[in-house]
């Protein structure tokens, strides 16, 4: 299974750059260190229908110009769990090399509490209830959906006998394990988490330091990112505290323009660390 995922993983990086005809395709697959045999025409098309199955990817062939490509490519690079699961899969092909010139790349810590995440996504997969051991004390959790934050891995969960939803930091769990309950429908907490989530998007102005302004272009700040000029830029994003930390990460090179709300709440928060520092 781990093999056919890792051809399938294939197939979708270089299918990602541009079309490819099966010959060009073998080319590459030949020289990646998981090479095992050709791709026949029978086999890849065992894979097209795999990669439909498991990764919701369609894949199309390009009569013209002789060659497959990916339906809707654009939308499959914009999505955030392809581009890191893509990633991840470039990573992993580079160990060898990456061993070998380990004094040549500079790496930022992984984020933490990843061990964690094959047993939580086998009890999403299989809507399965969780112990949670964190010090002296186990809750049963209903595990929810897992997000990467400040370099943490988060698992949001609903406790049992808890109304709300809890943000998890799985680097401060001691142990996670299944456990014999199960659950019929989907999470409450999920629905409500992410529906709140969509309707708190409000319109944001913010001006940049001019030093800033080429990099929020490389790398815009969000998705819904509008380029007004002058160093200012639109948004339309919920004001959530990991917003708000995002921003005050940049220092003095921000200004909030608009809404005033928005203005007055990076002010408090600034405030809050300045009083902190005062002694």
């Amino acid at each position: 299974m781990k093999q056919k995922i890792e051809k399938c993983l294939f197939i979708i990086s270089q299918l990602m750059n541009g079309g490819k005809s099966l010959k060009e395709l073998n080319e590459r697959w030949s020289s990646s260190e998981y090479f095992d045999k050709k791709i026949t025409p029978k086999s890849f098309g065992r894979y097209k229908n795999e990669i439909a199955e498991i990764f919701k990817i369609d894949i199309d062939y390009n009569k013209t110009q002789l060659c497959y490509e990916i339906y809707d490519v654009e939308s499959i690079k914009k999505n955030k769990l392809y581009s890191y699961l893509l990633s991840a899969y470039h990573v992993h092909n580079l160990s060898l090399l990456t061993m070998k010139h380990k004094d040549k790349i500079l790496l930022p810590k992984p984020p933490d509490g990843a061990k964690y995440l094959s047993i939580v996504l086998e009890a999403i997969d299989r809507k399965q209830k969780m112990m949670l051991h964190k010090k002296t004390t186990s809750y049963t959790i209903t595990p929810c959906f897992l997000k990467v934050w400040d370099n943490r891995w988060y698992l949001i969960a609903h406790i049992e006998k808890e109304e709300d939803a809890t943000f998890i930091s799985l680097d401060t769990v001691d142990d996670l394990e299944l456990i014999d309950k199960y659950y019929n429908e989907k999470p409450d907490c999920f629905y409500e988490q992410i529906e709140n989530n969509h309707s708190q998007e409000e319109r944001i102005i913010v001006q940049y330091s001019s030093s800033l302004i080429d990099r929020i272009i490389k790398f815009p700040f969000h998705p819904s990112q509008k380029n007004m000029g002058e160093g200012v830029f639109c948004y339309e994003i919920a004001l959530t505290e990991e917003f708000y930390s995002n921003l005050l990460a940049l220092g003095e090179n921000f200004e909030v323009l608009s809404p005033p709300y928005a203005r007055i709440e990076v002010r408090r928060i600034a405030k809050m660390i300045y009083n902190k520092h005062q002694t």
